[in-house]
This record gives structure tokens, C-alpha cells and sequence, in this order.
């Protein structure tokens, strides 16, 4: 009844019908139909299965053999001869092993970023359901460490093609995103393993799809299949993790990155989120130090002690910085957060580590403070650009940039 779940969710999210089936084509699960139905898949859902006949022209075509051997989605082009359409199918692994198939109806159209990506994450969980299911792939084994060492190297030693056919078992599906641990926890010897293990089941308990290794006096994590906005979830919720199991932490976030090749980029991009993070004294109060918001602060240093910039946002942030200093409030730092996951309500609230209905009642007080909506996109860049510039000079011992 779950995997059935799973599959109407994805069928409604995708908007394209579904079936799901074991290596021998039995029929495990579908979705419902409501457009014309082609033969192939008519004889499926009478047959609870396909039939021998069909598989063996799916495996004449090479249809089995290209779906087994790619990570992702695979576009299977229609065989007329068969009244079979064309469909778009991945491979529901258990380790290394293929345990099933989903197929979705192609469309004709182009599939859409977020569609395959929530059709690799569905097939995902449903390995996790499937019989025939092996104990996953631990994401911190000694070959994962040793992928994560060829990833994280400089640009030019990686063959993407050579790369995913010696990693089967590993979903290495675009996007990815390097986190990095390190800090205090990390200098004396051991500590760095006992660190990596106690990262490990925080990502396995979640099913999260990531290559852990430590390196030298840092763990560096590589997270795949996930958007931007869901690893710095990740990142916030690992921080918490740690925390709570009494590790002294530095976590560095580098940027997504769409190519196995420039996994490198995202680490070092980690590494330095961290050199400027805490130079900046960022660490002593983010949870994690975000490369694409740390970096901000150099690129808004000039302004933060130029002057003769107009006050066209400034007196905002100004009005809000006073507000703070006087009644003992955190306004400014709830704005911040807010204007950085681009209004999206949860999302800020988790950051915070406050309830929804928290950052509504102190959205409200600063609009209450500022007199002034911020439905214009270049009001909103304005005082984003203001409150980085004041941060800014304040870590850097200035008067904040606003004066």
C-alpha cells in the first residue's frame, strides 16, 4: 500500500501516468490513466505484468541494457511493432543491484528539471520498499572515500563517462554540493574518523544520497540529486546533529554545481566559506558558513565604507538596526534570513530555529518599523545589499556601513 502511495504522489507531482515493475515485469504498482493507453501497457495492467514476448523485444532494442546502465533517466524511443509509446524509465537499484523499473508516459515534450529529479528521488525511495531489497551502500565505505578523493582533485583527472561506469551502485545524479566539517574536534589523531562516523547515519537514517571521506583534518561530503535550498537545509540540520552530539564544529558550504567535473570548485568553495567565514567571526553565530553568502561580504566591502553611495534602501536597514539596539530585538537578522531563502516562510523559520507563526509576527514589526513594503524587487536588492554591507563592517570593525 505504500509503494501505491508513492506512485500516485509522483503520478499527480509529474502529471504523467506511472507503473512500476519487478525485473521480470511484474506489474508492482501503476497509476491511473485517463489519456489513451497503448497496447504494451493495456497487456500490463491485464496481465499484472508484461509478457515475455514484449520483454524480449524491450531487450533486442537494448532497452534493459541502457536503462541498467545509466544513473539517471533514460528516454526509451516507441516500438511500433509492439504498440508500445515512448516512455522515460530509471533503474531502482538496492546497492548495486537492479531490483525493478519505473516507467513514466513520455509527453513528447522536454522533462522538466524537477521532474526527473523527482523521479530519480522517487525511485530511490522505492528501492527502499522493493523485495529483493540488499543492505544500501554505506555512504562513508572505503570506496566512497576514494570517489570523494578523485571528485574533490583539480579539474582535468575526472572522465565523467569513466567515472559514473566504475561508480554502479552510487547515484551520481547532478546537482552537487560539497559540505565540509572541520574545526576544533579535528586536531588531535582518530578524531577525524570518529567525526565521519558520527556524520554517516545522519545521512543514512534520512536516505539522503551523498559520498562521505575524511580527508586530512577535514570530512568532506559530497550530496547528490538534491537543489541548493534543500542542502542548506541539510547543512542546518547537520549542524544541529553535531551539536547535540557535543561536536565543536566549522561546517562549510560550497555552490551547486551541475558536472562531476567541478565537484573540485564546490569543495574548495567549502573550504574557503570557512577561512572567510571565520575571519569574519561568522562562525560564532551561523550555523553553517555559506560560500554563496560569505563571498557576498567581499563583494560589498566597498560599499560598506562608501559614503557618497545614495541612501536609496540604507535608511531601511538603518531605521531597523536602531530598532534593535534600543528594544533588544534580532530584526535585523530575521530580515537577513528571510531576503536569503528568497521569502520562503519554512524554510527561514528553520534557519532561525523559530515557529512560522514567530517569523510572521516579526515580519510584521519590521514592516511596522520600516513603513515601507518590500514588494519591489529593487527596494528588496537594495536593503539585502545594505544588511551585507553593515554585517560586513561590523566584523570588520566598522560602523556598520549604514552611517
Amino acid at each position: 500500500m505504500e509503494i501505491q502511495t508513492f506512485v500516485d504522489e509522483l503520478a499527480r507531482l509529474i502529471k504523467r501516468p506511472i507503473t512500476v515493475e519487478d525485473t521480470d515485469g511484474n506489474l508492482i504498482a501503476y497509476s491511473a490513466h485517463e489519456q489513451p493507453v497503448d497496447a504494451v501497457r493495456m497487456e500490463t495492467l491485464l496481465r499484472k505484468g508484461a509478457s515475455k514476448t514484449t520483454i524480449d523485444v524491450l531487450k533486442k532494442h537494448g532497452v534493459y541494457e541502457a536503462v541498467d546502465s545509466s544513473s539517471g533517466v533514460v528516454r526509451v524511443k516507441a516500438i511500433p511493432d509492439i504498440g508500445f509509446d515512448s516512455r522515460i524509465a530509471v533503474a531502482i537499484r538496492s546497492g548495486r543491484k537492479v531490483i525493478g523499473y519505473l516507467w513514466v508516459k513520455d509527453g513528447g515534450g522536454p522533462l522538466l528539471p524537477q521532474d526527473e529529479a523527482a523521479i530519480i528521488k522517487m525511485s530511490r525511495l522505492l528501492s527502499q520498499h522493493l523485495p529483493g531489497t540488499e543492505p544500501a551502500f554505506s555512504s562513508s565505505a572505503p570506496q566512497a572515500g576514494s570517489l570523494v578523493m578523485e571528485l574533490i582533485s583539480p579539474v582535468g583527472k575526472i572522465d565523467p563517462a569513466e567515472f559514473t561506469a566504475r561508480s554502479r551502485g552510487w547515484d551520481l545524479n547532478p546537482p552537487f554540493q560539497v559540505i565540509v566539517l572541520a574545526g576544533k574536534p579535528l586536531g588531535r589523531p582518530g578524531n577525524v574518523a570518529a567525526l565521519r562516523e558520527q556524520v554517516s547515519p545522519f545521512f543514512s537514517d534520512r536516505k539522503l544520497n551523498a559520498l562521505i571521506s575524511d580527508y586530512h583534518d577535514q570530512v568532506v561530503i559530497v550530496v547528490m540529486g538534491e537543489p541548493s535550498y534543500q542542502v542548506k537545509g541539510i547543512a542546518l540540520g547537520l549542524s544541529r546533529y553535531l551539536e547535540d552530539a557535543g561536536f565543536r564544529r566549522f561546517i562549510g558550504l560550497g555552490c551547486s554545481c551541475a558536472d562531476l567535473t567541478m565537484v573540485h570548485r564546490s569543495y574548495n568553495e567549502a573550504c574557503e566559506a570557512i577561512s572567510l567565514g571565520t575571519k569574519l567571526h561568522l562562525d560564532d553565530e551561523e550555523p553553517f558558513l555559506d560560500y554563496g553568502q560569505v563571498a557576498l561580504y567581499d563583494l560589498v566591502k566597498c560599499l560598506s565604507r562608501c559614503k557618497a553611495q545614495g541612501a536609496y534602501g540604507r535608511d531601511l536597514v538603518r531605521h531597523i538596526a536602531l530598532f534593535d539596539r534600543l528594544n533588544g530585538t534580532d530584526l535585523m537578522k530575521t530580515l537577513e534570513a528571510w531576503l536569503d531563502y528568497g521569502g520562503r516562510r519554512k524554510d527561514t523559520a528553520r534557519y532561525l530555529n523559530i515557529h512560522p507563526n514567530t517569523l510572521d509576527y516579526r515580519l510584521r514589526r519590521i514592516g511596522q518599523v520600516i513603513q515601507c513594503p518590500l514588494d519591489d524587487p529593487g527596494m528588496r536588492l537594495a536593503v539585502h545589499l545594505w544588511i551585507k554591507a553593515a554585517r560586513f563592517s561590523e566584523q570588520d570593525g566598522g560602523p556598520g556601513g549604514l552611517d
